[in-house]
């Protein structure tokens, strides 16, 4: 569900990783990027939310991110994967 505004075919050194991230999360919850940025500006929860997605691309380590990614599923009552 790759954005379509965003090239599959970009060298490495011209990815943005910020970006890519942003992919991984709308994909792993199965909803579009638009979705997750019209979430950032939000009026309901407008800093929690910028703050999740700030602090979440900082996270350098994958099974720190899969722990929270658990974690988050469930606080919000997803099954576990």
């Amino acid at each position: 569900m790759r954005h379509p505004a965003w090239p599959t075919s970009i060298g490495a050194s011209r990815r943005d990783p910020n970006r890519d991230a942003l992919q991984r999360i709308a994909d792993t919850l199965k909803c579009p990027v638009e979705t997750l940025l019209k979430s950032a500006h939000s009026e309901v929860y407008p800093d929690e939310t910028a703050e999740l997605v700030r602090l979440w691309f900082k996270i350098q380590d994958a099974t720190a991110r899969r722990t929270i990614l658990e974690q988050l599923r469930a606080a919000a009552g997803e099954p576990s994967r």
